[in-house]
C-alpha cells in the first residue's frame, strides 16, 4: 500500500514540476539591434587581451531606419584606446546572413559574426567565408 501511494504521489509531483511556466522567459525581449550598446568587454586578439570597460566608455548606437551606426568613444588611456574600435562618428552598416551566423559589415567592410541575447556580441573570429583566428570579440550591453 506504501508504495502505491509513493509512486501516485511521485507521479503527482513529476505532473506538477514539469507543467511548471517560467514567467522570466526572455523570448519576448527584443532581439534586435536598434539601440544603444554600451561596450563592456573586448577580448582575444593575437596577445589574448582582456580589456573592461566602464559604461559610457564606448557606445554604439544603431538605426535600423537608416542603417546608421553611430559611435560615441570617449577613451582616451592606453591600453584601452588602443582596443576600443571605432573612433567617434557616424557609419553605414549591413547584416548579411552568412552560413550559419549572422555578418555585420560597417561601411561595407566585414567586422565579424552578430550574437544578440541579453548582450550584443561582436565577434571578429567569425565571418562569411567560415570561421577566422586572432581576431577580437566585443561584448556590449545595453
Amino acid at each position: 500500500m506504501k508504495i502505491k501511494i509513493l509512486t501516485l504521489l511521485f507521479v503527482i509531483g513529476f505532473g506538477f514540476l514539469t507543467s511548471c511556466n517560467n514567467d522570466d522567459d526572455n523570448s519576448t525581449q527584443d532581439k534586435t539591434i536598434s539601440g544603444t550598446w554600451n561596450l563592456k568587454n573586448v577580448s582575444g586578439g593575437l596577445q589574448g587581451v582582456n580589456v573592461n570597460y566602464s559604461r559610457g566608455d564606448v557606445k554604439w548606437s544603431f538605426s535600423q531606419t537608416n542603417n546608421t551606426l553611430i559611435v560615441e568613444n570617449n577613451v582616451t588611456t592606453e591600453p584601452k584606446v588602443i582596443y576600443a574600435g571605432f573612433d567617434s562618428g557616424t557609419y553605414n552598416y549591413e547584416i548579411q546572413q552568412g552560413a550559419n551566423n549572422q555578418i555585420l559589415f560597417i561601411d561595407e567592410i566585414e567586422s565579424g559574426g552578430i550574437i544578440l541575447n541579453e548582450f550584443f556580441i561582436l565577434d571578429q573570429n567569425i565571418i562569411m567565408s567560415g570561421s577566422g583566428a586572432d581576431g577580437f570579440v566585443f561584448k556590449f550591453e545595453r
